[in-house]
């Protein structure tokens, strides 16, 4: 959660090589935020779209929804429920949660994922 609102992060990563492994992460990506403060789902709510879903496609028609013109320089981007992850990644600095530690373990769900498929990988390339 992010100020009572639902979120997700679009991490980028580049798998060069299978064998030997070689993966490379982008340090940004990309940010959407939900427009309604989330509530767990429930019958009275369970069709708000707007709490449960962070898609670009469906927030942008609520009237809450805030466009950033400029992701890592304009003010109003940091208030943007789409924006950058270095942006959304400072403003949780000044806030006090670690983000180099946030990173870290983003860094080792993405290098455990792509191990755990290396063998299938590596074969499937080497049979081409």
């Amino acid at each position: 959660m992010y100020k009572g609102l639902k979120f997700d992060l679009r991490i980028y990563v580049l798998l060069a090589s299978s064998d030997p492994l070689r993966i490379f992460l982008y340090r940004d990506g990309l940010v959407r935020i939900a427009t309604e403060e989330y509530e767990a789902a429930d019958n009275a709510n369970k069709t708000d779209i707007f709490k449960h879903l962070t898609n670009f496609a469906i927030n942008k028609d609520n009237p809450n929804y805030v466009i950033g013109d400029d992701a890592d320089l304009d003010f109003e981007s940091r208030r943007s429920h789409k924006r950058s992850i270095l942006n959304f990644f400072e403003e949780l600095k000044n806030t006090g949660i670690d983000t180099d530690a946030i990173w870290s373990s983003i860094k080792d769900v993405v290098i455990k994922t792509i191990c755990s498929i290396q063998p299938i990988l590596r074969h499937n390339s080497n049979s081409i």
